[in-house]
């Protein structure tokens, strides 16, 4: 841990991700005597990384940044007072870059130019709804930017599951976007059935993905051509989510 502090930045960035993300483990495997160590570490990360944003893809900006914030949530008092500012730093670095960061994910890094997956939008979502962790207010226009993100990846993707079974289905992401949407309502003022809210939005996508998945056209068709079906946990969950909102999802 000692060591990282003394390696340059072209050598730290490279594996900034799994690093910041294996930080809280040691802290808590080791306890507050590794403190002092891991307070270091996180704290060189940070300042190495908040002009080296640039560097990382969309998925491993948001594992650094999760791994740094959740550092200095765990960390001592003492020792979290002095990684707050650098990794409030990096928190405002990230969200200002974070339009950008999108765009290139769509540019040089998917094929087709389609953006990223539902996943990864989902997981941005998540962490930046997360208050204690992240404890700050993050800007409306980045929430507008997830939900239209949200929305293009539930229109390619639908509510099912893909054919090989191996990814989530996208009802599964849909769920963890409106989850962390929904938590984040009452400090936006978001109405549901607002479709220009954010989260509004995104209901009103799965409810057009819903429909489109559930839809009992009388057409004879091969399964090959009808969308996946909802895993039923998946659906269940969906269901709860949009009672708990207030909204019809059939």
């Amino acid at each position: 841990l000692n060591s990282l502090s003394a390696q340059k930045p072209g050598q730290l960035v490279p594996q900034a991700a799994p690093l910041a993300l294996v930080l809280p483990k040691v802290l808590e495997a080791f306890g507050d005597e590794t403190a002092a160590a891991t307070a270091k570490a996180g704290a060189s990360l940070c300042q190495v990384l908040r002009p080296e944003l640039f560097r990382l893809r969309l998925s491993e900006a948001r594992e650094a940044l999760s791994g740094c914030m959740r550092l200095q949530q765990e960390l001592p008092e003492a020792h979290a007072a002095a990684l707050q500012p650098l990794s409030a730093a990096l928190l405002s670095s990230s969200l200002e870059g974070l339009p950008a960061k999108f765009r290139a994910e769509c540019v040089f890094h998917r094929r087709g130019g389609e953006g990223p997956g539902g996943s990864e939008v989902a997981g941005w979502c998540s962490l930046l709804a997360d208050q204690e962790l992240i404890r700050a207010q993050v800007p409306e226009e980045l929430w507008q930017l997830l939900a239209t993100e949200s929305q293009r990846c539930l229109a390619a993707a639908g509510l099912g599951r893909d054919e090989q079974g191996n990814d989530e289905s996208g009802a599964a992401v849909a769920a963890e976007i409106l989850e962390a949407m929904a938590s984040c309502k009452g400090q936006y003022g978001w109405d549901p059935a607002d479709e220009k809210a954010p989260l509004g939005a995104v209901v009103a996508s799965v409810q057009v993905e819903w429909r489109r998945t559930n839809a009992i056209d009388g057409e004879l068709e091969d399964e090959i051509h009808e969308p996946c079906p909802i895993p039923p946990a998946d659906e269940l969950r969906l269901r709860q989510l949009f009672e708990e909102l207030g909204v019809q999802l059939d």
